[in-house]
């Protein structure tokens, strides 16, 4: 729901101004990590926002387009963070160099 506003004169009807209050969360520094799976020995390198407010908050999963990698939308990544969601984005394997290790010496 919207905030509304009367007017100046407080005797009118109408509503002058109608805005949206939005909070902002600055995001801290993203940290890399790596997520294991153990049941097909991979290793893959994760990238973790977390807004600065301290508290239980929502998570985001950000999957890659094909040849991307877990950086290709930081600026995405960031900007939900900044909305109060953790966002989490994972390199996911196999999406144009099939062993993942290569992958790394590749880029």
């Amino acid at each position: 729901m919207l905030p509304t506003f009367r007017s100046k004169d407080g005797k009118s009807n109408r509503w002058d101004k109608i805005g949206e209050i939005v909070k902002i969360y600055p995001p801290v520094q993203a940290r890399t990590t790596e997520a294991h799976d153990t049941s097909r020995d991979r290793v893959f390198k994760c990238e973790i926002w977390n807004p600065s407010a301290a508290g239980t908050h929502p998570l985001v999963v950000y999957s890659h387009f094909s040849g991307g990698n877990r950086r290709a939308a930081s600026f995405l990544c960031e900007h939900i963070c900044s909305h109060g969601y953790v966002v989490a984005a994972v390199d996911h394997s196999e999406t144009f160099v099939p062993n993942s290790a290569q992958a790394e010496h590749v880029s």
